[in-house]
């Protein structure tokens, strides 16, 4: 299946991105204030824990079948932020990293077939992981930017 290959690819691209980029921020850069009172380690975090459900729900679809998994994204973000912030920095990116990698070896162990049923059922987990861990590298540069300014 071209499209999980593409999503594997993808995926690995994002995490060696993310891996230069945390190893530039330096401890400062990481407690910068950003909007909604989120911090650059704790948005990466908040990457951790997505990546985190992501392969636990590989995992239990793997052994159970595609089902439902209902959320309500704006509410776990923000129920999230208060306990992503308390976690030291440097922490921090390390969870976001080795979170990056269990995703990836979770979406890179999928076979065809249970990829193709989460890309068509699935709709709460997406296989491309890179796409959330470079809109959030993003918006950290961004704010990094301003408060350089």
């Amino acid at each position: 299946m071209d499209t999980l290959q593409a999503f594997i690819s993808a995926n690995a691209a994002a995490l060696e991105e993310l891996r230069a980029f945390c190893a530039a921020l330096s401890d400062s850069e990481l407690l910068t204030p950003m909007p909604a009172g989120w911090t650059p380690a704790s948005v990466l975090v908040h990457c951790a824990f997505w990546d985190l459900r992501a392969e636990a729900l590989i995992a239990k679809w793997q052994a159970e079948g595609v089902g439902p998994a209902p959320l309500d994204t704006d509410i776990i973000n923000e129920a999230t932020r208060l306990p992503f912030l308390a976690i030291p920095p440097r922490e921090a990116v390390r969870v976001a990293l080795a979170a990056s990698e269990a995703a990836n070896r979770a979406v890179a162990a999928l076979d065809e077939a249970l990829a193709r049923e989460i890309l068509e059922h699935g709709t709460t987990l997406q296989l491309d992981r890179a796409e959330h861990r470079r809109m959030h590298m993003e918006e950290i540069t961004v704010a990094l930017a301003a408060r350089a300014h």
